[in-house]
C-alpha cells in the first residue's frame, strides 16, 4: 500500500512514540526530540519501528552517515517488538530507494535484519493510541 500525506504523518507519529518507549526499555538515551536517534552503550543508533504487517524499515540517507547502528523494531504481537541491529554499511548495501521518500530515504526488508543482523531484545511496551493500525 502506498502512503499518502495522512498515513505518512500517522506512521511518523507512531514511529517516534514507539521508538522512544523502546529506547527507554533498552536503556537508550534519546538525542533529539525530532528524530529517532539515540545513544546506546556509547554508540549513536537509530531505532526504526514497523507494525506487524510491515516487513521493512526506512532511514534517511543523511542519518546513515551519523549513526553506528540501525535497530529495527518489528512488531511480533500487539505492543511487543523484536529488535535486530545492522550496521549502516549493511543497510546501504541492501537498501532500495523509497517511492515516497523524495530520494532521501532508503528501505531495508526484515529478512536482511534477520539474516545479516544481530538480535538485540524482545520488548513489550504499554499500548499507545494508533488509529491507522
Amino acid at each position: 500500500m502506498t502512503q499518502n500525506r495522512d498515513t505518512g504523518a500517522e506512521a511518523a507519529r507512531f514511529g517516534h512514540e514507539v521508538a522512544a518507549l523502546i529506547g527507554e526499555k533498552i536503556g537508550a538515551k534519546k538525542l533529539t526530540r525530532n528524530s529517532n536517534e539515540f545513544e546506546l552503550n556509547g554508540k549513536r543508533v537509530t531505532i526504526r519501528t514497523a507494525h506487524q504487517a510491515t516487513d521493512q524499515v526506512g532511514v534517511l540517507y543523511s542519518m546513515l552517515q551519523r549513526v553506528q547502528a540501525v535497530i529495527a523494531a518489528f512488531e511480533a504481537a500487539p505492543n511487543e517488538f523484536e529488535l535486530h541491529s545492522i550496521t549502516p554499511e549493511i543497510f546501504q548495501t541492501e537498501m532500495r530507494d523509497s517511492n515516497t521518500g523524495g530520494g532521501r530515504v532508503g528501505l531495508v526488508r526484515k529478512k536482511v535484519f534477520l539474516e545479516k543482523g544481530t538480535f538485540v531484545a524482545t520488548v513489550k511496551i504499554a499500548p499507545i493510541a494508533d488509529a491507522e493500525k
